[in-house]
């Protein structure tokens, strides 16, 4: 599915495509069966604007396997959530609010049950399907179970 490409400036510079500047993620625990804030930030390269119709995903992070949630409990200001796909462990979400290129610093939270019993897992961040924008891997492993 393709996404609109309308909802994105124009005019990057030549040579760069639009990505992420700054994407981390940070959690709250690792012990088994308690719920697990993880905390993610994102920069985007080109500026976002607010999409209050969308039918796809603007943005997707992958890699967050092996949660015993079933819903993802998502709080943000920044953005909505689209979908959360348990047994894949992906997240779909979009803006709600304009997004300026190198400028704003977006944060959103989403709580999930760690595992019984997992190593760390290290979550992808992509932006929209059909689009050339750069997938980034975030820096910092998440999900891993501690006893």
């Amino acid at each position: 599915v393709a996404f609109p490409i309308q909802y994105f400036t124009t005019g990057v510079m030549a040579g760069a495509g639009p990505g992420f500047t700054t994407a981390t993620v940070s959690e709250s625990t690792t012990y088994a069966h308690a719920n697990n804030t993880l905390t993610f930030t994102i920069q985007p390269t080109q500026t976002v604007f607010a999409c209050q119709t969308c039918q796809a995903p603007l943005f997707t992070i992958t890699g967050l396997t092996g949660s015993e949630s079933d819903s993802a409990n998502f709080n943000s200001s920044y953005f909505a959530q689209k979908n959360w796909t348990r047994s894949t462990g992906v997240l779909e979400f979009y803006p709600t609010a304009n997004l300026v290129a190198s400028v704003a610093v977006a944060s959103f939270s989403i709580t999930l049950v760690v595992p019984t019993a997992q190593s760390a897992v290290t979550p992808t961040l992509s932006g929209p399907v059909g689009t050339v924008w750069a997938y980034k891997t975030l820096s910092t492993t998440v999900m891993g179970t501690t006893m």
